[in-house]
């Protein structure tokens, strides 16, 4: 009889989740963004309620929303102006401020399109809201799914404490992003952009490969950057104050202009940098560096 009561709840329980993940996939395909977000959340509750086989599903599923409604970096496809967001509406402006909320209301995709012929300057409402749900710290804890966010543009996109360890962001957007204190452990960032005073403030940064990406203007104070790779990667203007870059690879790394105060380059390569017109470097700092080979450095701070 026992056996016969448990087998019968686990039936129904499975029922009940089924029929939870069928009308959030039905949400998610609607045409009004605030029924899609609805989607969104429904699936982030399923992944806490169930971290099964199912949260793992419900995680794919909204990788691949994303994947097709962000716009792809590029604002052209052979010639062609790519559409941002297939179902942006003009509801999306009061949704923006619910799912982030320091977001300030955004103009519908066609006000963008008439003011900016290139690709728009913050996500739209349900992009961010799927965001946030995959980088979740707790959404995260329940799925063994890679995140592909590569390629995409996410522009603006709110992410401040984002998990999004082995994240494939290669190429990626995140031009004026919030990624204040994420953990981006092993994330790959080749060729990201991360522009526009994008705040990495605090970023668990490390062993993340940033080869050849633009973080100009970026904020990384107290930034974790042990043993990243920052090889060519442009770091004119940014704010490294405190930031900790022990073991990183900076070959030939642009830092024009780049703010070191307080930085620890402790066995850090600087082979080929230039560090003429950094701010804030220090002969202690300089010593501490494990290779200059080739670095080029202010007179009064070449190490003896």
């Amino acid at each position: 009889m026992r056996l016969y009561t448990a087998r019968t709840y686990q039936l129904a329980r499975r029922g009940q989740v089924t029929e939870r993940f069928t009308k959030a996939l039905e949400r998610l395909g609607s045409d009004q963004a605030y029924v899609r977000i609805g989607g969104i959340l429904a699936l982030e509750q399923i992944v806490q309620d169930v971290p099964d086989q199912v949260a793992t599903d419900a995680a794919r599923v909204l990788n691949h929303f994303l994947r097709h409604h962000a716009a792809p970096k590029s604002p052209t496809t052979d010639g062609k102006k790519t559409d941002v967001s297939p179902h942006a509406a003009d509801d999306e402006a009061r949704l923006q401020a619910a799912t982030c909320t320091w977001a300030t209301p955004s103009p519908s995709t066609e006000e963008k399109t008439r003011t900016d012929p290139g690709l728009p300057d913050e996500l739209a409402a349900d992009v961010q809201a799927a965001l946030t749900a995959l980088t979740g710290p707790e959404f995260r804890s329940h799925v063994d799914v890679g995140l592909d966010l590569h390629g995409l543009h996410l522009a603006g996109a709110c992410l401040p404490e984002a998990d999004l360890t082995s994240a494939n962001l290669k190429g990626a957007n995140l031009a004026g992003a919030d990624l204040s204190r994420p953990t981006v452990t092993g994330t790959d960032l080749t060729d990201a952009t991360l522009t526009d005073c994008a705040d990495l403030t605090g970023a668990n940064l490390a062993r993340a490969r940033l080869y050849g990406a633009d973080l100009s203007g970026a904020s990384l104070r107290w930034a974790i950057l042990t043993n990243a790779e920052l090889a060519e990667a442009n770091l004119t203007e940014a704010t490294l104050f405190g930031a900790n870059l022990t073991g990183a690879k900076l070959f030939t790394t642009t830092l024009t202009g780049a703010n070191l105060t307080e930085a620890v380059l402790t066995s850090a390569y600087l082979n080929g940098t230039n560090l003429i017109h950094t701010e804030g470097l220090t002969s202690e700092q300089v010593q501490s560096a494990l290779r200059i080979d080739n670095a080029i450095l202010p007179p009064d701070l070449r190490r003896q």
